[in-house]
């Protein structure tokens, strides 16, 4: 699976290669000086080249410096994994949340199967604290639900964290896609890769005025699905999440009634990626009618994106006029002569890119996701609410903009993970680097949201910001209470 979701089907090319002999676990393969160059002097060419988004959030003196100075850290051979932490933290610098690099299949597959130690608890974060959110594994009765994590291994949870955000990739200049990531599994994965493998760690947390440092003993985990997990974690909520209690196999979509909150419906859509968006869709809102449903509550918390054309027709039934789902699309490059250098590569069965044949200059066009769209006579005319965080990314982040921007409706949660002003995405590329057959996953196209405001790098912040508490936590996972909804019924009621 892909780190980010394609929500604007336009053009996938693909060149990744997966004949590579799988290593044996304890013979990590080194690459030479003279390989390493030429492959970050690729990598910065393909970016250079194609990328649409490269210098929209740094100038490009900035992102000169960055190159330059990952080239001149290459002074000695490399093993996989030093060669990825360099790659990966320039790719970060540009603030492109559809931008990342991994390293192959045969790495990936091999480190996946292996059995890894990792930190026993899930986090989250708050005001660049971390706290324990949940236990993996079984429970550790040396920390609790809702302490906060002050060292690991005497190194600060900031430092840790910091360091981690650097690897993970993000829309603009925000960091709330990267902590929903870690806060789904990435931090226990990041910190696995990023040092020894260990079967304990030495922790101090705090818990209310206490402060207490336990050696806790890690928990075990092996993957059986390696060919599709990612090391550190992924916009999909159930990939790169090793045993994430909150991605137990779920239908993409799914409608509840609150019991305790007359006339109100929870549709909860997990992913954009539904092919039965039509008849699901008309079914929907059909009985929401039969059933006399004022309020309507859509929870696209940690929805990393999907189909533009399910977001279209869901919106088709929420707003009572004619609308827009995105503005436009743009690029650095012409996708149709691309595509004649990709099928050139193709047939020289070698997977690389000439870049050389490639002209970078401004590229514009227009898609079905940016005509005016009509809305359904049927749809639904009552109150909606819209639950979104940081994991809120692509296309589902476009849809929240959408509809904010364009019918009444209240937003609460966190601020979005994908840009209010609008993302990369929509046609993508893999790209095999030439020596170390690493992947670079990178967008062609920037989408433009139907926002009128500036791009300050920044995602939708909600109408009412929600932070749950460290007792909303400790309830979600001990009593099975959901504190967005608990905070949801208040603002209902408020609003009648």
């Amino acid at each position: 699976m892909r780190k980010f979701i394609i929500f604007i089907p336009i053009l996938l090319i693909s060149l990744y290669c997966s004949g590579q002999e799988i290593p044996k676990p304890g013979t990590p393969k080194v690459f030479s000086v003279t390989e390493l160059k030429a492959d970050f002097a690729f990598f910065r060419t393909a970016m250079e080249t194609l990328h649409p988004s490269l210098y929209r959030y740094q100038p490009k003196d900035s992102m000169n410096y960055y190159f330059d100075t990952g080239l001149a850290k290459i002074d000695h051979p490399m093993q996989t994994v030093e060669f990825w932490e360099l790659v990966q933290n320039t790719i970060s610098k540009a603030g492109s949340g559809h931008t990342d690099i991994d390293p192959g299949k045969a790495f990936i597959t091999n480190y996946n199967y292996s059995k890894h130690y990792i930190l026993p608890f899930y986090i989250y974060i708050r005001d660049n604290r971390v706290y324990v959110k949940n236990y993996i594994g079984k429970t550790d009765t040396a920390f609790s639900i809702g302490d906060e994590v002050i060292s690991v291994n005497y190194k600060p949870a900031l430092s840790i964290l910091n360091r981690e955000r650097n690897f993970l990739t993000g829309d603009g200049y925000s960091n709330s896609y990267k902590d929903s990531q870690l806060e789904i599994g990435a931090f226990n994965r990041l910190y696995n890769l990023l040092n020894d493998e260990q079967n304990r760690f030495t922790v101090t947390f705090k818990s209310g005025p206490v402060t207490k440092t336990r050696t806790i003993k890690a928990a075990e985990v092996q993957n059986k699905k390696a060919d599709i997990l990612r090391l550190y974690g992924s916009s999909q909520r159930s990939e790169g999440a090793p045993l994430n209690p909150e991605d137990s196999a779920k239908s993409l979509h799914e409608v509840t009634y609150l019991k305790d909150m007359p006339s109100t419906a929870l549709l909860r859509i997990s992913n954009f990626t539904y092919d039965d968006y039509s008849s699901f869709h008309k079914k929907l809102f059909k009985e929401l009618k039969q059933k006399s449903i004022n309020n309507l509550v859509i929870d696209l918390r940690n929805n990393a994106g999907g189909n533009e054309r399910a977001c279209i027709d869901l919106m088709k039934y929420l707003v009572d006029k004619n609308f827009y789902f995105t503005a436009k699309e743009d690029g650095m490059i012409d996708l149709g002569k691309f595509a004649g250098v990709i099928e050139k590569a193709n047939r020289k069965n070698s997977g690389i890119i000439d870049l050389s044949q490639v002209d970078r200059k401004p590229y514009e066009l227009k898609t079905y996701a940016n005509e005016p769209q009509v809305a359904n006579e049927d749809g639904f005319r009552g109150s909606i609410y819209l639950l979104i965080n940081g994991g809120t990314y692509s296309a589902a982040a476009l849809l929240v903009t959408a509809l904010k921007t364009q019918t009444p409706c209240v937003t609460i949660g966190q601020e979005t993970g994908g840009g209010l002003a609008g993302c990369d995405g929509g046609s993508s590329v893999d790209i095999n680097l030439p020596n170390t057959r690493f992947r670079l996953r990178m967008p062609l196209l920037w989408t433009y949201s139907v926002s009128k405001e500036q791009n300050h790098g920044k995602g939708l912040q909600p109408d009412i910001i929600f932070l749950p508490s460290a007792t909303d936590i400790y309830n979600k996972y001990t009593k099975n209470i959901d504190p967005f909804i608990e905070k949801l019924k208040t603002v209902i009621v408020s609003n009648k």
